[in-house]
């Protein structure tokens, strides 16, 4: 769910600029992502995909055959549809909706949250047209052309309960230093 978020975030925002913008999201069928997508009244779209392990495991075979698929299945919506952009934040089921919209010559955008990029993102940059990331650190992962640090996004609401409250009170909440 970690990639969800912040990507619910950037719509929020996208909706609040222009209203009549068209929302598509894939995902796994059994994902979480699923419920959470749809509350937000976001078409949802499912792809088989499969995750690549980097320690020795049998489900790698099968899971070869579930990331062709996927990217075939990846390849029909996108060519379906016609996207003008694709914005992922990492995940196992970007790679192969990066891979199909690189060759369908549609762009995409890869945000990466952590310092350091996971498997999903290393594999899906050298297709994507403009990379963010959270920290300046993680810049050096990744082609300087195309990156630019923007931090993370953060849903409306989340912003609007953190002005009521005092930093320090969310400090002391989470327990980030002791007592007022």
């Amino acid at each position: 769910m970690g990639s969800v978020i912040p990507l619910i975030a950037v719509v929020e925002e996208l909706k609040n600029r222009d209203p009549g913008l068209e929302y598509y999201w894939i995902g796994t069928q059994r994902g979480p992502e699923r419920e959470v997508v749809q509350s937000y009244n976001i078409e949802f779209r499912s792809i088989y995909s499969g995750k690549w392990r980097r320690y020795f495991s049998w489900k790698n075979l099968l899971d070869v055959f579930k990331i062709g698929l996927g990217w075939w299945q990846a390849m029909m919506i996108l060519f379906k549809q016609r996207p003008q952009v694709i914005v992922t934040a990492g995940g196992f089921v970007a790679v192969p909706v990066v891979w199909a919209a690189w060759l369908l010559g549609i762009p995409s955008l890869i945000h990466q949250q952590d310092v350091r990029p996971g498997l999903a993102n290393r594999l899906g940059a050298g297709c994507a047209k403009q990379i963010t990331v959270c920290f300046f650190e993680s810049m050096r992962y990744f082609k300087e052309k195309k990156t630019i640090q923007v931090g993370n996004p953060v849903r409306a609401a989340f912003k609007e309960r953190q002005t009521k409250l005092k930093r320090r009170e969310l400090l002391v909440k989470f327990n980030l230093i002791d007592s007022l």
